[in-house]
């Protein structure tokens, strides 16, 4: 039952990343309104009847069984929710009304797990587990974040239209043109977290895969602060730009990459110094024996989230076009170092390819920053 639904998820979740097309960051760092609630949600939707249309046809074209296409299919309507919420989420961090995002996703989370837990519960049918999931996060996204949307676009004042085709054409496919880099790098962005597990299940096997996956999830913790500190600075960032600030625009960037290398100095200390015990209590003492690939990816970690803030920067600046290169020359770099180590030293050549690969992103992250940063000097100066 498990596994029907994982195989589920993992169909549906990178083509849903590529349709999303990042637009939620779009929203949030367009400080000048360039574009209205019209556009962003006509291509939503657009996108999302797209997801939705490939979803069904994986699910109902081939030889899956029965249960397998009715689980794809109600996954994709309950991403279709998501992609809604994403939307709203990205107006209300424009609006800098963090709050109810946290609101929204709490409610999600607390009626999906009840919707599936009780269901399964009583039922025992996985194809009804799932239709209670989709059902409550559908619930969510229409009684709670459109109101709150609503509410929010009338206190500021500009309460738009969201679905108006005829006379928008021009910006929805402007808006398209200018996002469809950023769902590629999404997708190649996820490619990049998965490539070095693809080559330890090939060449090191899937216990090998198991406990690299499982030393890999405590990153998870950073990795959701980073993020969240992110995009409630990305807004920020974005005004301060559009309004020509550039010396806060600075001194907030410069705030945020300190932040990034303090937390992962944190987290590479505790791995040095209580890894062996931390693995041991969470898992057992085979995982307990491999500190190693811990402060390693710990290491790996410290570097991302010292670049990470970078690329916010950039986004900040409506520079959305070199996402794509360099996340496609980081999977080049990491799908060949992981190549040449895995199969030389296992899952700590892994974690190896992926600590060396963010040595080159914070490079390159750097040099991109600055120059953006540079060219954008120089314009205000002419």
């Amino acid at each position: 039952m498990v596994g029907v639904f994982s195989l589920g998820l993992a169909v549906a979740a990178p083509i849903a990343l590529f349709c999303n097309l990042k637009l939620s960051a779009v929203i949030t760092t367009d400080a000048k309104f360039e574009y209205n609630s019209s556009d962003y949600f006509t291509l939503r939707s657009l996108m999302s009847v797209f997801t939705l249309t490939i979803i069904l046809g994986i699910a109902w074209i081939g030889t899956h069984p029965r249960e397998v296409g009715w689980v794809l299919t109600l996954i994709g309507i309950a991403k279709t929710s998501d992609a809604i919420s994403d939307i709203v989420y990205g107006y209300l961090l424009r609006f800098e009304r963090m709050s109810l995002v946290a609101a929204s996703r709490i409610l999600h989370a607390i009626l999906q797990l009840n919707a599936m837990g009780i269901v399964l519960y009583l039922t025992g049918n996985l194809v009804l587990t799932v239709l209670a999931w989709a059902l409550a996060g559908c619930f969510v996204t229409c009684a709670y974040d459109v109101y709150i949307l609503r509410k929010t676009q009338a206190n500021s004042g500009r309460n738009e239209e969201w679905w108006r085709l005829r006379d928008r054409w021009n910006k929805v496919w402007g808006l398209a043109k200018m996002t469809l880099p950023l769902g590629l790098a999404t997708m190649v962005g996820a490619l990049l977290t998965n490539a070095p597990r693809y080559l330890i299940q090939e060449h090191a096997g899937a216990k090998e895969l198991g406990i690299f996956s499982a030393i890999s999830a405590l990153m998870m913790a950073g990795t959701t602060v980073i993020a969240a500190m992110g995009g409630s600075a990305s807004p920020r960032l974005a005004l301060y730009h559009a309004e020509g600030r550039y010396a806060e625009y600075d001194r907030l960037v410069l705030h945020l990459v300190v932040a990034g290398i303090l937390l992962g100095a944190m987290g590479w200390l505790f791995a040095v110094t209580f890894g062996s015990e931390i693995l041991g209590v969470l898992y057992a003492s085979e995982y307990a024996a491999r500190r190693d690939v811990l402060v390693w990816l710990m290491i790996a970690s410290w570097l991302n989230f010292a670049y990470v803030f970078l690329g916010t920067g950039i986004q900040g600046m409506r520079e959305f076009r070199f996402d794509l290169p360099i996340q496609t020359i980081c999977l080049v770099l990491i799908v060949g170092l992981s190549y040449v180590l895995v199969r030389s030293h296992g899952i700590l050549g892994a974690a190896w390819a992926g600590a060396i690969t963010n040595v080159c992103a914070c490079l390159i992250y750097a040099m991109v920053f600055t120059m953006i940063r540079a060219r954008k000097r120089n314009l205000r100066l002419a």
